[in-house]
């Protein structure tokens, strides 16, 4: 500011700025000024907390003068590389996003403000998370749980402290899975909306339980049937249990068929 007369451009909505004052750059060269600044700025970044872990985070940069309105300053983005990113930022996968080629966007337009108008440069930035971790720790689990729950289908139904154990087990887990995913949430003060990854987990939750009623029902069927003193046949606690040996694996695969072929969507509408 002592040698030249520098725009007042300041960031839109930013949360946080630092200005370093040792890392300047001032050239001036045949009528034209090239002024180089290092600032650090906390933007604010948006994510679709429904499509979380298959989601991007776009983080929304504007600029703008001051005090200056268009007849006085006028902002432009270069031509050549309107916004350029060293390519370290490319290589994000540590933190749990990554960066495409084609994740940065610009924009330029005018906006009206006390009769004056203003330009605003615009730059989106859109991190792509990382969903592997997500399949690894907390999807596979909770499919396996389900699979597990199944198995009371398959064991005598005379050897109910074994049936009670497997159901009980996989109830606990999948409670626990989905508690502490409930924590981790809060932890990272995430949106408080259902995501995909919520509904999946329940949906887990729900086949175990479901299979630790049936069993339920059918102990309590087998102990009606010895009390009353039935023929096994006349009742058809068989067929029953038949049933749920379809019924359950072959719904749960359709359930993730479905639920899988709409992240696929998503995530080729991303790229």
């Amino acid at each position: 500011n002592t040698y030249c007369w520098i725009p007042d451009i300041y960031f839109i909505s930013a949360r946080k700025l630092e200005y370093f004052e040792k890392n300047q750059y001032l050239d001036i060269k045949q009528g034209r000024m090239l002024y180089d600044e290092k600032i650090g700025v906390a933007i604010p970044c948006v994510a679709d907390a429904f499509w979380y872990p298959f989601d991007q985070v776009t983080c929304i940069i504007r600029l703008s003068s001051y005090g200056y309105d268009e007849t006085q300053v006028k902002l432009l983005w270069h031509l050549d590389e309107p916004l350029s990113i060293p390519e370290i930022y490319y290589k994000l996968e540590y933190i749990g996003y990554y960066l495409g080629p084609d994740s940065v966007t610009t924009t330029k337009y005018s906006a009206n403000y006390a009769g004056l108008n203003y330009t605003i440069l615009g730059a989106d930035v859109k991190f792509t998370r990382l969903y592997t971790v997500y399949i690894y720790q907390l999807f596979i689990p909770s499919a396996i749980l389900v699979c597990i729950s199944w198995t009371t289908f398959w064991i005598n139904r005379s050897s109910t402290p074994a049936r009670a154990v497997v159901g009980i087990t996989t109830i606990l887990t999948s409670l626990t899975l989905t508690t502490n995913r409930q924590q981790e949430r809060d932890s990272k003060h995430i949106n408080m909306k259902m995501s995909l990854i919520d509904i999946y987990m329940w949906i887990c939750f729900l086949y175990v339980i479901a299979a630790f009623v049936l069993f339920t029902v059918s102990d309590f069927t087998l102990l009606r049937e010895k009390k009353i003193r039935v023929r096994s046949k006349e009742l058809p606690h068989e067929c029953f249990d038949i049933s749920c040996r379809v019924a359950f694996p072959a719904s749960f695969l359709a359930l993730n068929l479905v639920f899988w072929s709409v992240v696929y969507w998503k995530n080729v509408s991303y790229s």
